[in-house]
């Protein structure tokens, strides 16, 4: 058996260094790995890399390809969160593709769909993509919102703390 070859990708070993600082389970991390290994450079993807990526994995079966789209998500949702990243390559096709239970509805992205003939196949798959994608902008909606309130109880807190009010620095909890 030949040894995995090592993760070169800066951004890739410091969200491995930071899931290991944040107690994730040692199997979730070696997964998440072996994820951004088979991707190669995941800190520099683009979508095009990704959707050839994913093209690769038409072999494995469903549930291991919705477990790595899963990990490569977090890892793209980490670096938009820490802002190591403006985008998310894993965003829109891929996740329009895969359907119900992980299930393929396509090749390797909708543009393969609409290369077909069959308008109601075409059809199908533009709702289906708009509805992913209406779905993952309500996601980063809903983040974004988490994430400003975090900051503002923060600040509250140290703002009190800094006026020397110990007895009500508690504004909530951080989500």
């Amino acid at each position: 058996m030949s040894k995995p070859v090592p993760i070169t990708d800066p951004l890739a070993l410091t969200w491995i260094e930071h899931q290991k600082r944040e107690h994730i389970p040692p199997n979730t991390v070696l997964r998440r790995t072996a994820t951004l290994r088979s991707v190669g450079s995941a800190g520099t993807a683009t979508r095009e890399d990704i959707e050839a990526w994913w093209a690769t994995r038409r072999d494995l079966s469903p549930a291991t390809r919705s477990n790595d789209l899963a990990n490569l998500r977090a890892f793209y949702k980490w670096c938009r969160r820490w802002e190591h990243r403006d985008d998310d390559p894993t965003a829109g096709s891929i996740r329009a593709i895969i359907g119900p239970s992980g299930a393929t509805a396509g090749t390797t992205s909708l543009r393969a769909l609409r290369q077909q003939s069959n308008t109601a196949v075409i059809n199908a798959a533009s709702i289906k993509a708009l509805i992913g994608l209406t779905i993952n902008l309500a996601q980063l909606v809903i983040d974004d919102a988490q994430a400003t309130r975090k900051v503002a109880r923060q600040t509250l807190r140290l703002a009190r703390l800094a006026t020397g009010d110990h007895s009500t620095a508690d504004v909530g909890t951080d989500v």
